[in-house]
Order: structure tokens, then C-alpha cells, then sequence
């Protein structure tokens, strides 16, 4: 699984499971992550099973704290360049069902050691309903548990933009689930509103690698301009006149004066093609 999140100079993020990995060192990071992700926190497997890896670049984020628990890493790291911090919890669910309550009361614990942007990301190994599935076959317990812990967390989650399915039994007649997602807390969505989930090529793994692209910024506003150049034209000192004076006036001086300029601005933009110099 691969997760990017940018915010201005903010710079990539991994987040890995099913590592199979019992330990890691920078040495054998290197052989698989880019130079630039030089710090790493890994929730260990259990004997061939799970392993969980988060990898960022000690240039962009410090690490404020860390929580490790069966199914989860979660980090918290500050940015280095701005007053910016973020939490991302990395998933790896159980793929045995019997553990799922378990798995699922882990995410709600989580939720008061966590303050501010908080993203959720990787392989749930849960369906939130029949759609989630190219079968009939579902468990409506389990979708039922999931959605309630969603929503008792206040958690949303991105439309991931480009497919249907994360997941492939790669059967030659294969069964196909949404299994991978990225949920995301009201700060997180208010802090990065123009984040997006997409998906990578998958090559021959049964998951669909997604990346999260997440963004400070926000849409930029058209600036209008009065140019000084447009009050020596004749034309434009009589149509300007004319609107100031034939907007409709109140009883309120302020809210008379508002429209008025509202007005000469509207009026004023057809100007800006023709006699901007």
C-alpha cells in the first residue's frame, strides 16, 4: 500500500502491510524504500503473518509520538517546515473474522489518544455492504459492526475514484472486494480539503496498491483589480457613474454604500479583457 500525503512542501509517506518482516533496519529499508523515507516504525509479524511498515522522511517530519497495537501502527509527525501535524494510523485487519470485534474495539481505543488531523489507512479486511463485493456472499454482522465504529468514530471516507475492487482471489473466475480504504476525521478533511484515493497497477500481489494525495491548499479566488488606466477613458468614468448612481439605495448607509460597490465591481469586470495595459 502506498500513501502520499502533500501540504505544500510536505513530502511522501509509506505505509506497508503484511510485511512478513519479524525486524527491520535501515540497511535492508534501503532495498525497498525510496532514499528519501529514512525513518520507519514497524509493527513486527507473527510468525509468517501481518507486519506492518510506516516510512517518512526525517527531513519533512519529526515524530512526536507513536502507538503500537495488534493491527495497527499510528504516528503522529510534526512537519519541519511548518507548524503542521498529522496522525496516521497504518490498518492491517485480521483476515480470521472471529477476531474482527477485537480489531474493531482496537480502532475505537485509538480514537481519545488522538488529537487533531487524523487519517486511517490500509487493508480493513472488512465490507461496508453487498457492493463492496463482486458475489452475492457478504456478512451483514460484520458490515453492520464496521459502519456502526465508522460512524461512532465520526470517521469519513475518500471515494476511492478510479475502481470498484482493492482485492482478487486470482481465481481464473476471480471473487473481488473492496478491502482497502482510507478513512479520514472531520480536522483531517477540514485541514486537507482537496485530499483523493486512487490506485496504482497492481502486479502480481492480491491487492491493489491506493495512494492518498493530500493538500493544504485551497481553491484560489479570481482577484478582480481596478486598473488606474481604465479613469482616464472617458467611456468608463460614464458607465461607472451611471451604475453607482442607479443602484437601488436603503435605509441603512452601510449595506447602500456595499452595494454600490458591488455594483461598480461588476460592472467594471467587462473592462478587464479590452483595457488592461
Amino acid at each position: 500500500m502506498l500513501c502520499v500525503t502533500r501540504s505544500c512542501n510536505l513530502t511522501p509517506r509509506f505505509c506497508l502491510q503484511e510485511t512478513k518482516l519479524h525486524s527491520i533496519t535501515a540497511q535492508k529499508c534501503k532495498a525497498f524504500l525510496s532514499q528519501s523515507l529514512d525513518s520507519f516504525h514497524l509493527v513486527p509479524a507473527s510468525g509468517s503473518r501481518g507486519g506492518i511498515l510506516t516510512a517518512w522522511s526525517s527531513s519533512s517530519f519529526i515524530l512526536h509520538d507513536f502507538i503500537e497495537r495488534r493491527f495497527t501502527i499510528t504516528v503522529t509527525l510534526n512537519s519541519t517546515s511548518s507548524a503542521d501535524r498529522l496522525s496516521v494510523t497504518n490498518v492491517y485487519a485480521p483476515a480470521d473474522h472471529s477476531l474482527n470485534d477485537l480489531f474493531l474495539l482496537e480502532l475505537t481505543n485509538l480514537a481519545p489518544l488522538v488529537a487533531g488531523p487524523w487519517i486511517l489507512f490500509g487493508d480493513f479486511n472488512l465490507t461496508r455492504s453487498p457492493a463492496d463485493k463482486n458475489t452475492p456472499i457478504s456478512n451483514p454482522r460484520l458490515s453492520t459492526l464496521f459502519n456502526q465504529t465508522i460512524d461512532s468514530l465520526s470517521l469519513l471516507e475518500l471515494p476511492l475514484l478510479d475502481r470498484l475492487y482493492t482485492w482478487s482471489n486470482m481465481r481464473t473466475h476471480p471473487t473481488l472486494a473492496r478491502l482497502d480504504r482510507a478513512l479520514v476525521n472531520l480536522p483531517f478533511s477540514a485541514a486537507f480539503p482537496n485530499t483523493t484515493l486512487t490506485s496504482e497497477t497492481r502486479a502480481t500481489f492480491d491487492h491493489v496498491p491506493i495512494r492518498v494525495t493530500a493538500t493544504t491548499s485551497n481553491p484560489i479566488p479570481n482577484t478582480f483589480r481596478l486598473d488606474r488606466a481604465w479613469l482616464i477613458h472617458p467611456s468608463f468614468i460614464a458607465s461607472a457613474l451611471a451604475t453607482w448612481s442607479g443602484t437601488p439605495g436603503n435605509y441603512c448607509v452601510v449595506a447602500n454604500l456595499i452595494a454600490r460597490i458591488k455594483a461598480l465591481r461588476r460592472a467594471s469586470k467587462v473592462w478587464s479583457p479590452s483595457y488592461l495595459l
